[in-house]
């Protein structure tokens, strides 16, 4: 059968005939993929596997087994942003546009406190933002003051991006103390991480956390 979609519910149909020559044991594979309304996930649908004879071998549903998402290629920093642990606002890299880079510290924990005990800014200014394209290397400044932070007056970044823009592959971070001692340079791809977000894979996310607080209240019920 044709392939077919339908714009108003944003389903797509069609199959894959492997024949004789079959595939898992599989000669052909019927798909119903439902995308969301932001074509950024297959949000629901299945693809239905038969054997030679025409029997039904299995059901695969989407989400639930079989799990898609959009790929987009990036390639420019701008409007990227960088996390450490999965999540954003853990000290999360934002680089929104040449002239608004910064670190968020929206979901930094209670230990996290500067001098007189106050937590971090949820937002805090790359001081000085300089980025280079040809190397992918963003250099900036966050600076503390005499209020300091893990002991910290003054941290220089620099953060150099693969070339995927999927992940910070070096660089280094210095830290200065109150009296400007300089102690040992903290490295990226040693002991930082940080990978970029994926609104979509998050999307993706967001969906099967709500399918499965749904089937714990059906459990409930």
């Amino acid at each position: 059968a044709p392939a077919w979609y339908g714009e108003p519910t944003r389903t797509f149909r069609g199959e894959i005939v492997w024949g004789e020559s079959t595939f898992g044991g599989c000669a052909r594979w019927e798909y119903e993929m439902v995308f969301s309304e932001a074509f950024c996930i297959i949000c629901g649908g299945q693809m239905r596997a038969y054997s030679p004879e025409g029997e039904l071998i299995k059901v695969n549903r989407f989400p639930e087994n079989l799990r898609y998402w959009r790929e987009v290629k990036v390639d420019s920093l701008w409007g990227q942003v960088y996390v450490q642990g999965g999540k954003r606002g853990l000290a999360s890299y934002h680089f929104d546009s040449p002239g608004d880079a910064y670190v968020s510290y929206d979901a930094a924990p209670r230990s996290w406190q500067r001098a007189d005990g106050s937590p971090p800014p949820g937002r805090k200014a790359f001081d000085d933002p300089q980025y280079d394209a040809a190397s992918r290397t963003f250099r900036g400044t966050v600076d503390w003051g005499d209020n300091t932070f893990g002991g910290s007056r003054r941290w220089e970044y620099e953060i150099i991006f693969s070339e995927s823009f999927n992940a910070v592959a070096g660089g280094t971070v210095r830290s200065f103390a109150r009296d400007g001692t300089e102690t040992a340079p903290i490295r990226f791809g040693e002991h930082l991480h940080y990978e970029r977000v994926v609104e979509e894979r998050e999307d993706m996310e967001v969906l099967l956390m709500a399918m499965h607080r749904e089937r714990q209240e059906l459990r409930g019920a």
